[in-house]
């Protein structure tokens, strides 16, 4: 090719930003890349296929393997710093609701005023107001978006 063809030119661009990178870089490693066969190259020849890739991998790792030396050693158990044990989790905030009881929120009949607590979470209580007499057991289930799910037995 003549030596003023575009290939020339980029040639000479690249060689040309490759020497200002290792002047500006002192002490730049470059790897040379040359031997990836056109193989291991897409189709269109921009980017690598996964065997290029570990080609590349495997190159950068033997130029760092070379540079950094090989440290080993062994720390004793008196050299170990002491360390605490992690501090315990926080009690967790109990969600308070309007009524003591379930059967309060049932039956409406909560020493609370069932409009100023109605209104603060969001409850309208459509049950009539009766009054329970016996023994009464519930079990609550309350989840995060205030759901509330309860077997209620009345002996």
């Amino acid at each position: 090719m003549p030596a003023g063809s575009p290939i020339h030119r980029t040639t000479a661009l690249a060689n040309n930003y490759m020497a200002e990178l290792c002047d500006r870089y002192e002490g730049a490693e470059l790897l040379d890349i040359s031997n990836i066969e056109r193989r291991h190259f897409t189709s269109h020849g921009l980017h690598l296929r996964a065997s290029g890739k570990q080609l590349l991998a495997d190159l950068i790792v033997r130029k760092l393997s070379c540079m950094v030396p090989q440290l080993r050693s062994r720390i004793s158990k008196g050299t170990l710093p002491m360390t605490s044990r992690p501090s315990p989790a926080p009690a967790p905030v109990p969600f308070v609701l309007p009524y003591s009881t379930f059967a309060e929120a049932v039956t409406g009949t909560s020493k609370i005023p069932a409009t100023n607590s109605s209104a603060a979470f969001g409850i309208r209580n459509t049950l009539p107001r009766t009054q329970i007499s016996g023994k009464v057991s519930a079990n609550v289930n309350i989840s995060k978006n205030l759901h509330v799910m309860s077997n209620l037995k009345i002996d």
